[in-house]
């Protein structure tokens, strides 16, 4: 007996909306170690929808998790966007350093 994947249609994880299941389930081999048969899991994926309309097939239990938030763009968006803000503040420190050196 299987479990079936909730339905995710309509629900928001981060900046992805969910549109619908993806048929095109990723599946994996384990070996069940009490009696040492090859067990096949299927997970469940989802057609999503980034805020950015980019789209793309997320697995249901990263979205759950919030592993998966956004698409590859928006992530290397926000990424770009708080190393930039970093170097700026270590810009900052750096002049501040140097003006407290030239006053002594």
């Amino acid at each position: 007996m299987g479990r079936h994947a909730l339905d995710l249609t309509g629900k928001r994880f981060g900046s992805w909306t969910v549109l619908g299941r993806s048929y095109a389930d990723y599946t994996s081999t384990s070996v069940d170690f009490r009696n040492g048969m090859i067990v096949s899991h299927s997970t469940p994926r989802w057609h999503c929808r980034c805020d950015c309309g980019a789209e793309d097939i997320v697995i249901g239990s990263n979205l759950k998790s919030g592993r998966s938030t956004c698409c590859y763009n928006c992530r290397n968006k926000k990424i770009s966007e708080a190393q930039h803000r970093y170097q700026r503040k270590a810009h900052i420190a750096i002049e501040m350093f140097e003006e407290e050196i030239a006053d002594v």
